[in-house]
């Protein structure tokens, strides 16, 4: 409460700090008074996490739908963050669950891909979330950090 009037505040998840300058959200309520706060609050808290959960989805979902196992996971600025590793079986999982999952897949922490590199001395650059880049230059810059390889 500031000068009387109530506020919300939450901190931001872990996992999507690093796309904002601080740690938490404030925002005015515009009333000084408790129940209509609290409804209000109840209000906001809603709108956070619907908006975190779209943040996530955002920063991860173009990447693993157009990519297969063995590209690149990027977030939202075009940084490798993982390593694609696999795509859930869509029909074993109808066939048990009597429903048809789509675009879920996996990947390897980017701290694992690095530990990789590390040990087998192969340098590699390190960046910083800026820029939100659309889809299809996410995907160039994927594209990028990508090598076709094929056993013999």
């Amino acid at each position: 409460m500031l000068h009387g009037t109530y506020y919300f505040r939450a901190k931001f998840p872990a996992d999507l700090q690093h796309l904002f300058k601080s740690g938490d959200r404030s925002k005015s309520l515009d009333t000084k008074e408790l129940p209509e706060a609290r409804l209000r609050s109840r209000v906001e808290s809603v709108r956070f996490d619907a908006e975190m959960a779209e943040r996530r989805k955002r920063l991860n979902a173009p990447a693993l739908a157009a990519l297969n196992s063995g590209g690149p996971l990027v977030d939202g600025s075009g940084n490798v963050v993982g390593v694609v590793s696999a795509k859930l079986d869509a029909i074993k999982m109808a066939e048990n669950q009597g429903d048809l999952p789509q675009n879920v897949n996996f990947a390897v922490k980017g701290a694992l891909a690095a530990s990789f590199l590390d040990a087998n001395q192969i340098a590699y650059d390190t960046g910083t979330f800026g820029e939100k880049l659309e889809p299809a230059d996410l995907a160039e810059r994927a594209k990028k950090a990508s090598a076709f390889i094929t056993c013999r």
